[in-house]
């Protein structure tokens, strides 16, 4: 078996190729024969890898065979293991990838050679479920992990390995004067034609390159460890060397060679090793592409992820609807493929595995169905079509269609037994007539390899038990058993589902459905805020009912109270007179606005704050964080305690709280906070001497030691929060260089984030570490002095002539292309570029005195300046007025057909350059580096603006390759919903869009010798660098 990798990209793409060949005549010389996958989602996979500016958008590899016939089935195995091992390290529907094979009908070839099957293999380089380029690798780099599969194939298929290899070219006229010949592909084939015509003089190799040495005044250079033998040739005055290949420059083979030559032949057959065990070769397979593998797991991890939270959203859908989809993969784990489900567009199909269900759903439909196991039971309104897809399901599951039991309407009775008996003659009808060719033992819906038809169902015993089929159906026989025993309990009582919400704690039902056997131990748990965690969510447990165990709302009500009595009987509380009393006796609201949370402080030896106490409804509400409790739900849910001790410490409380002075107990709380706020104050005190650089540190801020100096520490953290750090007298300050009012000492520090509290601030100095989290620098603290920066926009924005040196010289950009968005992009008289920034009216209605006509409207609130020359301190640029988005908008809007969204909106105008596109019909939107409702509100008012005036068909997403860049761009795909959004990060091999432009410009500008048309001199200084580097790396090829 032979690999060959084709490098010629096709013009139709891989399909044309295919179906037609290169000349049209595709079906006169080969029988097509489909191995795997499909060619024309292939094909489609190409072409989104195509729209998105991939240099290789497929890669199609052919596996040649020295067999004359090899069969169809072998030959399906081979490309299904060719392509599982060599793209290793994914899963199987996270690409997409064709196999056909091309089986002669011409046996002959046009230089009169034996053509022998082959399959031609297609992987799109683009994978639709990730959303990101698969990493293949260069295959030269790969040689050795494709030369062991090829071994492993040859292995274990026992196929002959092809060890017929070329000579040398076969053209052989005589003429040797190589200074006649101008181009390096004329003198080549003059020197092979000279090797022919004189290979009868040559002893050996020695002998072949001493006289071609002698003959053109060259410097010869032979191959050592290559894979194909070659000698390189270096002319004088010629800059590069000759290079030929072939066996006949192998000292090994150097006789065998010759001995070609002199009969004629244009190959030879070289001895072949003998094979190795498969065990050996998956050893040293597994240590060859160990690292690679290392690597495709890091950078498919965070996309696995990121399809894992937006599994079933209908633009991923659209994606991978035309290959093995999740729903596919689902049918046919569990049914084999049994259920058409109309190609199962629109249908949601999951297997719950705590329960062991699997619904099939489709809103649009009206349907949905839920497996349970030894009955099927339908939900929607659909009848006629859910009745059809439940018996595909029964008979896929093995059920015999004359036992099966249907239940519901009259009208459901009577559909379901029409489409029973019509399957019935069907399934007679085709038993009869392929009586001869009916295997007992066949699965259902198997296919017999003879005569290619459907076999039949297994017959089922004679007593087999029937199989029910309900439209509707109520709980499981074995739980509904264990409610009519609760039910018949003394404690009932008849609650609501809001009030079961708050009496009734996960915990206690988990619990109880447990011990029923209605779910299986230990599957699902029970979070901090008393919800069911399924999966990714959280479900109250109402919801987890209704959600999970798919019942209806009286099925959920009937569940819940009942479980909420049968726990009340353990329940005891002692009256005032001694005498036991029913739990469900006690006035609850009662006890809510009685008993004060400050009682339960004392009692419970709680520690309570008076700001955390408020009155609600006539009720005591405790605040903890976010979340707002009456006092029960306070002690269930924060201090652990069970209905059992609440209950038997209600009599107690209530004792306490009328002996309690409440105004003492305020006096004394508010005394004891008093001390406390005066020591956090002494903490803080002394916290403002101590170096803030190394307080930050222990929070999670890191040094940036690239921008620091001895006077100045930048320090930045996860989230973006980035400060300066100096001393003044003996007080550590800092400053934030994007906002002037974040500023000040430690206190400050934790003000302007929303952490005021002094005894907070002191708890978090004493006890600083990584686990605590710092907000986000609040949006109250910024500059809005809007109306001044918009009157100075204004004056730019009248400005005619513009000093652009900054972007053109600095950073590479084409002028033609910023002249595109000159009423966008402006220039200060220092040279510092000024870019509008925008959000929308209803956004701004707090900062501007403005009439509300449209909410959606984007008005200036500032602009950006970004500062051509700065300090070691300074920051890139300034935000005047207030924080949004920039929009650089071509002067025509009208003829915008592509919306741009990048952190920068240099990295747009780079993106546009790179990518060859008209910026008159692009428009750029700048984040500025932050993705917040703002933002996000912002860009979904331009776009909706922009589809009033123009026909967008493409919105580009350009992030960051990292945690944070995936997460923005998650963000804006979910806020926008919209199928032309698109994600590229083909850059990712580079640090951003722009970074890409000047690497590439400045290696062009190398290579042509244009290093003094360089402006910027610490751009010089790279092209310098680069200079150097590339004549060291053609050093070491020419050997010297």
């Amino acid at each position: 078996m032979l690999v060959i990798f084709d490098k010629k990209p096709r013009k139709g793409g891989i399909k044309e190729y295919l179906e037609q060949g290169q000349k049209g005549d595709r079906n006169k010389k080969d029988k097509r024969v489909p191995l795997y996958g499909d060619l024309n989602v292939t094909q489609k996979a190409y072409l989104m890898a195509n729209k998105k500016g991939y240099k290789e958008a497929y890669r199609n590899i052919v596996l040649s065979f020295e067999e004359d016939e090899i069969p169809i089935e072998k030959l399906q195995e081979i490309a299904e293991d060719f392509i599982k091992e060599y793209l290793k390290g994914y899963n199987d529907d996270e690409y997409v990838a064709y196999a056909e094979a091309h089986l002669p009908k011409q046996k002959i070839n046009h230089r009169g050679e034996i053509r022998k099957p082959h399959i031609h293999i297609a992987i799109a380089t683009y994978s639709p479920k990730l959303q990101q380029r698969l990493d293949l690798g260069d295959h030269k780099r790969r040689a050795r992990e494709i030369e062991l599969i090829k071994e492993l194939i040859e292995t274990k298929y026992n196929l002959q390995s092809l060890s017929n290899r070329r000579v040398i070219q076969e053209d052989r006229s005589q003429i040797f004067d190589i200074e006649k010949y101008k181009t390096q592909n004329e003198k080549k084939k003059a020197i092979e034609n000279y090797i022919y015509a004189n290979i009868q003089h040559y002893n050996n190799l020695d002998d072949l390159i001493n006289d071609l040495s002698q003959k053109l005044n060259a410097q010869i250079k032979t191959s050592k460890n290559a894979k194909t033998p070659y000698i390189s040739i270096k002319l004088p005055n010629e800059k590069k060397g000759i290079r030929l290949k072939g066996e006949l420059f192998s000292q090994k083979h150097f006789h065998l060679a010759k001995q070609a030559i002199l009969q004629n032949n244009r190959k030879i057959k070289l001895p072949t090793a003998p094979r190795r065990s498969i065990d050996e070769i998956l050893k040293e397979l597994k240590a060859v592409r160990a690292k690679r593998l290392e690597r495709i797991q890091k950078r498919v991890e965070l996309s696995r992820k990121r399809f894992e939270q937006r599994e079933y959203l209908p633009q991923v859908q659209e994606e991978i609807k035309n290959y093995l989809s999740y729903q596919e993969k689902l049918l046919k784990d569990i049914y084999n493929y049994q259920i058409p489900l109309s190609n199962h567009k629109g249908f949601f199909v999951k297997k719950y595995e705590n329960t062991g269900y699997t619904l099939i759903a489709n809103k649009k439909k009206n349907i949905k169905i839920i497996d349970k196991g030894n009955k099927i039971v339908a939900k929607g309104k659909n009848l006629k079509e859910q009745a059809k897809i439940m018996l595909d399901m029964a008979i896929a599951k093995g059920w015999k269609l004359e036992n099966i039991k249907v239940n519901g309407s009259d009208e459901f009775k009577k559909i379901a037994n029409e489409i029973i008996q019509q399957k019935i003659k069907e399934r007679d009808g085709i038993k009869n007539q392929e009586k001869a060719n009916f295997s007992p033992n066949a699965p259902i819906g198997a296919v017999n390899k003879e005569t290619n038809e459907p076999q039949q169902t297994q017959k089922q015993p004679e007593d087999e038990e029937e199989k029910e089929l309900p439209e509707e159906e109520p709980l499981t026989s074995y739980l509904d058993a264990k409610l009519q025993e609760i039910e018949q309990e003394q404690f009932k009582k008849e609650l609501d589902l809001k009030t079961l919400k708050e009496v009734l704690t996960a915990e206690v039902l988990i619990q109880e459905l447990e011990a029923m056997g209605f779910i299986p131990k230990n599957s699902y748990e029970v979070t901090d805020d008393n919800k069911i965690k399924v999966g990714r969510k959280k479900y109250n447990i109402v919801d987890f009912c209704l959600k999970e165990l798919h019942l209806s709302f009286k099925e959920t009500s009937k569940l819940l109270n009942s479980v909420y009595n049968a726990k009340l009987t353990d329940f005891k509380a002692i009256s005032e007179e001694g005498e036991p009393m029913k739990a469900q006796e006690i006035d609850w609201k009662e006890i809510k606005r009685t008993i004060h949370p400050l009682t339960l402080a004392q009692y419970y030896k709680i520690e309570l704050k008076s700001e955390q106490i408020h009155k609600k409804d006539d009720e005591y509400r405790i605040r903890v964080d976010n979340r707002n409790y009456n006092i029960i739900d306070y002690l269930l849910k924060e201090q652990g305690k069970s209905f059992k001790e609440i209950i038997n410490d209600i009599p107690a409380l209530l004792q306490l709280q009328e002996k309690l002075n409440l105004q003492e107990a305020k006096k004394l709380q508010k005394a004891k906070e008093e001390k406390e706020r005066q020591e956090a104050l002494n903490i803080i005190k002394e916290a403002k001497k101590e170096d803030l650089s190394i307080f930050l540190a222990n929070l999670g801020y890191q040094i940036d030691k690239t921008k620091s100096s001895k006077n100045y520490r930048v320090m930045k953290n996860d989230q973006g929060d980035r400060v300066i750090i100096y001393k003044k007298g003996d007080r550590y300050l800092y400053f934030n260089p994007q906002n002037d009012q974040d500023r000040g000492d430690v206190y400050n520090f934790f003000a302007n984030r929303g952490i005021r509290d002094y005894k907070q601030i002191a708890d978090i100095i004493k006890n600083a570490n990584r686990n605590i989290e710092i907000p986000k620098l609040q949006e109250a603290i910024h500059s809005y002095n809007i109306d001044k920066a918009i009157d100075k926009w204004n004056k730019y924005r009248a400005k005619k002539e513009n000093d652009y040196s900054y972007l053109t010289d600095k950073r590479l950009i084409d002028k033609n292309i910023l002249k595109a968005y000159i009423d966008s992009i402006k220039s200060d008289n220092e040279g510092n570029i000024i870019v509008p920034l925008y959000l929308t009216a209803e956004q701004l209605l707090n900062d501007r005195n403005i009439e509300l006509k449209d909410k959606n409207a984007l008005l200036v609130c500032g602009y950006d300046r970004r500062l051509k020359e700065r300090t070691e301190n300074q920051p890139k640029s300034y935000i005047n007025g207030k924080k949004g988005i920039a929009i650089l908008q071509p002067q025509n809007p009208q003829n915008i057909k592509r919306i741009v969204i990048a952190e920068s909106y240099i990295d747009g105008l780079s993106y546009i350059e790179l990518k060859q596109l008209d910026p008159k019909e692009v428009a750029i939107i700048s984040t500025q580096g932050q993705i917040n409702q703002n933002t996000i509100e912002a860009i979904k008012a331009y776009v909706q603006a922009i589809d009033q005036k123009a026909k967008v068909s493409e919105i580009d997403l350009l992030f960051d390759f990292d945690k944070a860049g995936m997460e923005y761009a998650d963000r804006i795909k979910k806020a926008l919903n919209d199928q032309r959004v698109f994600e590229d990060f083909s850059y990712s091999d580079y640090k951003d869009w722009n970074e890409q432009l000047v690497k590439r410009k400045l290696t062009d500008l190398v290579k042509r010798g244009k290093i003094e048309a360089i402006k910027d001199e610490e751009l010089k200084e790279k092209a310098k660098e680069l200079q150097e580097k590339f004549k060291k790396q053609k050093s070491r090829r020419m050997g010297l």
